[in-house]
């Protein structure tokens, strides 16, 4: 991270980047609210809740976590970079600050859209019950 930040003080773009390192859970929609995109640099491979909570807010996230190559679909090659290469991050988050408002708003919307769909507490706890009914079903057997 220190890398990151100080490639952006060398660039003098502190005007578009606020690096707030934790934040309280009472305040993370604010944060999410207040941001035009969302950088996520988690190696895990794992799906990681930070992304779909700004993707969620309508916010556009950034990220190296194969996890989301399926999930962005359309918006994968936008939205990912290359794990490791700091320049092919500043594109793509270039590329996010470049779009005009109205285009940032369109993709925020459709981004959220794919969490409502794929990811909402709704979703999730029908997929539990499909999968707690059937261990009840074998165990009957």
């Amino acid at each position: 991270m220190d890398k990151i930040e100080g490639m952006v003080r060398e660039r003098q773009l502190e005007r578009h980047f606020r690096f707030v390192g934790p934040v309280p859970h009472s305040e993370v929609v604010r944060h999410y609210q207040n941001c035009d995109v969302f950088v996520n640099l988690s190696h895990t491979g794992s799906l990681d809740k930070a992304v779909l909570e700004a993707m969620a807010c309508g916010r556009v996230p950034i990220t190296c976590n194969e996890a989301f190559t399926s999930i962005f679909g359309d918006y994968v090659a936008r939205l990912m970079f290359e794990k490791g290469n700091a320049l092919d991050l500043a594109r793509r988050v270039l590329d996010v600050i470049e779009m005009n408002a109205s285009s940032r708003l369109v993709l925020g919307r459709a981004l959220r859209d794919i969490v409502v769909r794929g990811h909402s507490v709704n979703r999730l706890t029908s997929k539990w019950l499909t999968a707690f009914q059937g261990v009840i079903e074998e165990e009957n057997l």
